[in-house]
């Protein structure tokens, strides 16, 4: 829960409430704004969805957040809403969304692997 806290308050100071430029790296100059948006939303998605198991809410949620910041951003002067940033952020949820539905899947395979014991094949060859 923490955890969560910690990233959702980087992701309302960048957002809303610092007038400082967003950190850039060369490899992505130009987009830093939409790695930004994916990574941040990408993170709140999978730790939101490790934590409570209501994917609808944690995913509800998300995607209102994420409006809801391009929408306060409109009416900042230093700041601009813009569609593409929430549909990075929305981006970001799915990825996380994904990633969670992935990491489920194998550790339930990983668990139903273990609480099985071997069968032998029907295509042995028996001396």
């Amino acid at each position: 829960m923490g955890f969560l806290i910690i990233v959702a308050g980087i992701v309302a100071y960048f957002g809303v409430i610092s007038d400082a430029p967003l950190p850039d790296h060369r490899l992505i100059v130009g987009f830093n704004d939409v790695v930004l948006h994916l990574g941040a939303f990408g993170v709140l998605s999978l730790v939101g969805l490790l934590l409570w198991s209501s994917m609808g809410r944690v995913i509800g949620v998300l995607v209102i957040a994420a409006a809801a910041l391009e929408l306060i951003q409109l009416f900042m002067p230093t700041r601009h809403g813009e569609f593409s940033d929430f549909a990075a952020s929305c981006a970001g949820i799915a990825a996380g969304a994904v990633l969670f539905l992935a990491l489920r899947f194998v550790i339930a395979r990983l668990t139903a692997d273990r609480a099985e014991p071997a069968k032998p094949s029907s295509g042995e060859c028996r001396h």
